[in-house]
């Protein structure tokens, strides 16, 4: 889950869920991460979520190029519950869902001033 978004029993297994699914389709190096639409922070069959795949190399490749496996991850990510599925170029790395609560590399010759982000309804 990003950093700032809210962590719920719900969600949990709704990510858990897509990672299983994953893992039987013979995925090994990947992680969902989790980015809700909605601004309730529920999910109570109205949350639109997206699911953000990141796979290892090679399961990037072989998704690309295979319009089955492709259509497969798709269904069974949206079986576990995610309303959009992508898949992260940049592949698997860990903490990336970090991204964004700390000042990135290109902005240190710059101001950095701090945001705060609401959410409106």
């Amino acid at each position: 889950f990003p950093t700032f978004e809210k962590v719920t029993p719900e969600r949990l297994k709704v990510v858990e869920k897509a990672e299983m699914a994953l893992r039987k389709l013979g995925f090994k190096g990947f992680r969902v991460r989790f980015h809700s639409l909605n601004t309730n922070g529920q999910m109570d069959g109205a949350e639109l979520a997206l699911a953000r795949l990141e796979l290892d190399v090679l399961d990037l490749q072989k998704v690309s190029t295979n319009d089955i496996l492709r259509n497969q991850l798709v269904d069974v990510v949206k079986g576990a519950g995610f309303s959009f599925v992508t898949l992260d170029l940049e592949g698997y790395r860990q903490g990336s869902s970090n991204v964004g609560s700390k000042p990135s590399t290109w902005a240190s010759d710059q101001e950095y001033v701090p945001v705060e982000l609401t959410r409106r309804g």
